[in-house]
């Protein structure tokens, strides 16, 4: 809605609305990897234990699982592209797959195995080891930078088959 009109979206507009949108998703991943990288630096994870790293590491993987998803949700809520399935549920499981690599319910299930490490180290009576966490943390974080540079790719080729196709 552009003024309080109505304005209809065309496919076209959409793609290249959306694909602005992944282009600033892709430069928000960049800045978040080298914040990350720079958090995980500084944790001894031969020697981990709750408190501030924790803390810290813990809304990592939030934001991380955030900009992973963020590309599929987006873009599955368009009902008007004609190569996915109508199903706004179906769509979502499908774009995952292609953005994510992964389908829904496995991606969930690593999320909860990092839920369950970051516990671990919050119920323990001292630091304990934990170098998975951080490898796990790194993996979530290439799961984004998969999703984003994906649903890049994805957008720009449905972008040229509709421009040619006008």
């Amino acid at each position: 809605m552009e003024g309080g009109i109505a304005v209809p979206v065309t496919v076209l507009g959409f793609l290249r609305r959306e694909l602005a949108n992944a282009q600033d998703h892709q430069k928000r991943v960049a800045l978040e990897w080298d914040r990350t990288l720079a958090l995980l630096r500084t944790v001894d994870f031969r020697s981990i234990g709750p408190g501030d790293h924790l803390d810290a590491i813990r809304g990592e993987v939030e934001i991380w699982n955030e900009l992973t998803l963020e590309p599929p949700r987006r873009i599955s809520m368009h009902d008007g592209l004609a190569d996915l399935p109508l199903d706004r549920e179906e769509r979502y499981g499908y774009l995952h797959r292609v953005f994510v690599g992964t389908d829904p319910a496995a991606y969930l299930s690593m999320c909860d195995e990092i839920e369950e490490e970051l516990d671990a180290v919050a119920s323990a009576e001292g630091p304990i080891t934990m170098p998975q966490l951080r490898d796990r943390v790194v993996e979530l974080m290439e799961l984004a930078v998969r999703s984003s540079a994906r649903s890049i790719e994805w957008m720009e080729r449905r972008y040229r088959d509709v421009d040619l196709a006008r």
